[in-house]
């Protein structure tokens, strides 16, 4: 059935060609087009999935604060999926869901007025995040327990502390510590 040949001539020069070579050819072709139209889906899955939305804000917090742009944008991804006007069931707000208290806080601590639209701003809001985020690195040291101190509380983490548990006692905080550990993995491999 595969044995016949396929002629061509051109230019006075005959090409003989089985099917079976051809169809071996097919079926490179075809998978080199697989292969691509799945990388190319992995591209805009990721491009999707990971945003990098207010690069300049954050280079600057980044730089800043002294963290690094990846913690950033995963903060910012697994807080409010990079939705500005975000606002928790618990009344945190903005890109990186700080409590009005906590930025209350802050804005006292450095001096500036506050009112609690100013964290819809991204600019303010990443700000005030960042420098939060610094604050609980230098008060634990580690990344695990700074961002369970971010989503929990800083009194949580050091009852924690207190008792020697390795294991974070509230799923919820759990859970968002490995969450911002996978995505700021995702960002480094992005290049961010």
């Amino acid at each position: 059935m595969w044995d016949y040949k396929i002629i061509y001539t051109k230019k006075s020069y005959n090409i003989y060609v089985s099917s079976r070579q051809i169809i071996s050819k097919n079926k490179l072709v075809i998978s080199v087009c697989i292969v691509c139209a799945l990388l190319i889906g992995v591209l805009v899955f990721v491009h999707f999935r990971f945003p990098k939305r207010y690069c300049d804000i954050i280079t600057m917090a980044s730089e800043t604060h002294n963290i690094e742009p990846s913690l950033i944008y995963a903060v910012i991804l697994s807080e409010s999926g990079f939705d500005r006007y975000a606002v928790s069931s618990a009344g945190a707000m903005g890109l990186m869901q700080i409590m009005p208290s906590t930025a209350e806080y802050i804005a006292r601590e450095r001096g500036i007025e506050f009112s609690e639209e100013m964290l819809f701003d991204p600019a303010i809001n990443i700000d005030f995040g960042t420098y939060y985020l610094a604050r609980m690195f230098r008060r634990f040291g580690n990344q695990k327990e700074a961002l369970a101190a971010y989503n929990a509380g800083e009194g949580n983490v050091s009852a924690w502390r207190a008792s020697d548990l390795d294991r974070i006692p509230f799923r919820e905080t759990r859970d968002y510590v490995r969450r911002v550990t996978f995505a700021r993995r995702i960002y480094r491999f992005l290049g961010v």
